[in-house]
């Protein structure tokens, strides 16, 4: 019988026919699939003409019998399946942005010699689907036997997920029905070939275990909401929402430039709103093309009320809402539960500890739970063991936590009372140098924040107050004056709802603490007056003694001396009839200052010793810090540069060791002039560096004006006027209404920097006009130095200054 033509082969028929021919007379059914390494069954079936074999089943047969023409037969079977050797991938997204370096980075493992499996996972919409398909397209023609595209139905409403076996008859519509034989079919083709299959929308690990790859040309990509530890000999990748920018560039690429024009800030927030979510701003940016009338601003104020937000997100054909619902409802019971109760914690991110009060569970219980919604990308890990749910899918939480009104409650109840509990006893440790309460408050902080508001929004005002005061002074301390400003004022509102006087005294006070140290001098003086007036309404001895205190801080910063040693010595003297030792300290430390400022370093050295001593004995590590920064400054002023640099470093490596970053900054500025003093100008330099950069962190003028002046101070020193005056001026931009010394050392330093360059009479203006500001301040060392510049600008006298 003369051999078969492939290349006159035109129906499926005449394949069949010809195939048949090839194989006749070659012997028994197992000498032929012996031969060609095939099943029995598939021989028979190909010599009965009852169907079309796999391509890979067609290469082995033809390789052994017409191996000179294998290509002529391949492109007959194509041409008789009709099937394109490539491109049966689904179209490419147009509009795709940022996502750089993981398409790179899936283009190294398609095309790299490691591991031919790769899985990618995410949480539901974050655009896995697109990224891979991106990636294919770049690389398909390095698979010249085909791409291949399979969705799995994993999390289809109305479908089952599709097992290994149904999605080899998509790979392979004409294999063996033996499921056995059908996959040696596969993994013959896979090996044989170059081919990329992705297996889109994987549920279970059973349905894509037997299809991976084995090493070779071909390459499977698996992408799932899942992570899918147990499928070994695959390279993972978790992918995350879209950076901020690259949220900006998809809305602008979707939506038209002339209705983004000036609308930056609307796009802003409606990025945010979506939080990064491809699908959200997707269906987002198809609803506004679709309402030519909609503007921006109008479309974020629909999105803005978080109730509404998840039906705004959904187009009738996409919904982020019903996405989130198909994972949900692959939780089991108890993960339900766990996540409902997440749904009811305010803050920024969770850890087992938070989780376990939330939902009435042991912390070990938590830790797996919060691991399993981890598995499955309901919630994201920022570091090991601490969570966050992404903003969305916190307000899905939300909803059914809503839905579960007897649940809910409990859960509300269970955080606050632990974190008013765990506060109070933990963040003690902070004002005695414990390290592990300074890192669990700034873990914490803004959990802690965002509870008492919700607090306050849920009308718990018990629980508002109580937790409110129960982190004030961590706040101050590590310079979060902001933070505690704005949860004063929760305080406030729950202590009037409450009727009770002493805890709305404690509010306006801790109002006053947070707004002096924030440049608002009247209104903090205000609301320490008001506290005043209700503790001694109350009759309460020790808060009066407090704000007075306080008073007398407002009255430092304003430039008041006079008056703020006066409301001391009235805070003193109740500290001390009502034994509060701390309280006492603190004020001793305060009078001292008062005496430096004055130009009495002895009279303030004695009150820092003594208040050093009762801090020490105390505990109050925050106030020995506190009371060794103003003894070096003492000591600084009196020419003891040692002494003042001992007490100095000591003060440093407290405030350090306590975040507390506003004495941290003032030490800083003042380790910087001693420095200078001792003309070890490279390393006052630095301090003084760090000081300013830490003070703008703090948004503190005062701060960061001190620290301009003593660096301006350092450079004319050091004979660098340009920078001197640099320095001078941005500390006279900060200072000027702000704090008057530092406005009359700017001029004083300006003055220096013009007498030098020989503008002898604008130097003058400039110090007089420093020595006026020091006259009304009391500030007589400083103002003394200024006259003795002045006097050779005195009435008759015609020299210049030295």
């Amino acid at each position: 019988m003369p051999r078969p033509e492939p290349d006159r082969i035109v129906t499926p028929a005449d394949l069949r026919a010809a195939l048949a021919d090839l194989l006749d007379g070659r012997g028994t059914l197992r000498e032929v699939a012996d031969d060609c390494g095939i099943s029995k069954t598939s021989v028979a079936q190909i010599r009965r003409r009852e169907r079309l074999p796999h391509l890979s089943t067609l290469e082995l047969i033809v390789g052994r019998y017409d191996g000179g023409h294998t290509e002529a037969w391949r492109r007959a079977w194509h041409r008789v399946r009709k099937e394109p050797r490539r491109g049966l991938l689904p179209l490419d997204t147009i509009r795709f942005e940022g996502r750089a370096d993981e398409v790179a980075g899936l283009r190294v493992a398609l095309l790299g010699p490691e591991l031919p499996n790769i899985v990618v996972d995410g949480m539901p919409g974050v655009g896995k689907t697109a990224l891979v398909l991106r990636a294919a397209h770049e690389v398909a023609a390095n698979f010249p036997d085909g791409c291949f595209f399979v969705d799995m139905r994993g999390y289809a409403p109305a479908a089952e997920p599709r097992t290994w076996y149904e999605t080899l008859g998509e790979l392979l519509p004409d294999g063996a029905a033996d499921p056995a034989e059908r996959l040696a079919e596969y993994r013959r083709w896979l090996t044989g070939h170059a081919v990329l299959i992705i297996l889109d929308n994987v549920r279970l690990p059973e349905q894509v275990a037997l299809l991976l790859a084995r090493p070779g040309r071909s390459r499977v990509v698996v992408t799932t909401r899942h992570q899918m530890p147990s499928l070994d000999d695959t390279w993972p990748m978790t992918l995350d929402c879209l950076a901020p920018g690259d949220s900006l560039a998809l809305l602008r690429t979707i939506i038209p430039a002339d209705r983004t024009v000036g609308q930056d800030a609307a796009l802003e927030r409606l990025s945010a709103l979506c939080g990064g979510l491809p699908l959200a701003l997707r269906i987002l940016s198809a609803r506004l093309l679709r309402r030519p009338r909609w503007t921006l601003e109008h479309l974020v104020d629909r999105m803005a009320e978080e109730r509404l937000r998840l039906p705004e997100l959904d187009d009738g054909v996409r919904s982020v809402g019903a996405a989130f619902q198909l994972s949900y409802r692959e939780l089991d019971d108890r993960q339900q539960r766990f996540f409902r109760a997440l749904g009811a914690a305010p803050g920024t991110d969770i850890d087992p500890e938070r989780a376990a009060a939330l939902a009435g569970v042991d912390v070990p219980a938590a830790g797996r739970l919060l691991e399993s919604l981890l598995d499955c990308n309901l919630v994201g890990q920022l570091v090991p063991g601490r969570y966050r749910l992404h903003d969305l899918v916190g307000v899905f939480a939300g909803h059914k936590a809503a839905a579960v009104p007897a649940e809910r409650a409990p859960a509300r109840d269970r955080l606050l009372a632990w974190a008013t509990r765990v506060a109070t006893e933990r963040l003690a440790g902070l004002f005695t140098g414990d390290r592990s309460a300074r890192d669990w408050f700034i873990l914490e902080r803004d959990n802690l924040i965002a509870s008492v508001a919700a607090a306050d929004r849920w009308g718990l005002h018990a629980a508002t107050a109580e937790l409110g005061a129960a982190i004030n002074r961590p706040l101050i301390v590590t310079g979060c004056y902001e933070d505690a400003l704005l949860v004063a004022g929760y305080r406030a509102h729950a202590a009037r709802a409450l009727g009770d006087l002493t805890a709305q005294a404690d509010a306006r006070l801790a109002a006053g603490q947070a707004g002096a140290r924030l440049g608002r001098r009247s209104a903090a003086l205000t609301d320490c007056r008001a506290a005043l007036a209700a503790y001694a309404d109350a009759g309460d001895l020790a808060g009066q003694g407090a704000a007075l205190k306080e008073m007398g801080n407002i009255h430092w910063y304003r430039n008041e001396y006079s008056k703020a040693l006066e409301h001391y010595r009235r805070a003193l003297a109740l500290q001390r009839a009502v034994g509060d030792r701390v309280g006492e300290a603190t004020t001793l430390s305060n009078i001292g200052a008062v005496h430096w400022q004055r130009g009495e370093p002895g009279d303030a050295l004695a009150n820092y010793d003594e208040a050093l001593r009762i801090r020490r004995g105390e505990g109050d590590l925050v106030g020995v810090a506190q009371t060794l920064n103003n003894i070096g400054l003492a000591c600084e002023r009196q020419g003891r540069l040692d002494e003042a640099g001992k007490a100095l470093r000591e003060a440093l490596k407290l405030g350090r060791a306590l975040a507390d970053r506003a004495q941290v900054c003032s030490t800083l500025t003042n380790l910087g002039n001693v420095s200078r003093r001792a003309a070890r100008y490279d390393d006052g330099a630095r301090h003084l560096s760090e000081a300013i950069d830490l003070a703008r962190a703090l948004k503190s003028a005062v701060l960061e004006a001190e620290a301009w002046n003593c660096l301006a101070d350092l450079r004319h020193e050091q004979g660098r006027p340009a920078d001197a005056r640099s320095g001078y001026e941005t500390a006279l931009g900060l200072a000027t209404g702000v704090d008057r010394f530092e406005e009359a050392h700017a001029h004083e330093g300006l003055g220096g920097v013009l007498a030098a360059e020989g503008s002898l009479a604008e130097a003058a203006e400039r110090w007089r006009t420093a020595a006026a500001v020091y006259e009304r301040l009391g500030a007589l060392p400083d103002l003394n130095r200024v006259r003795d510049l002045l006097v050779p600008f005195r009435k008759g006298d015609k020299a210049g200054p030295p």
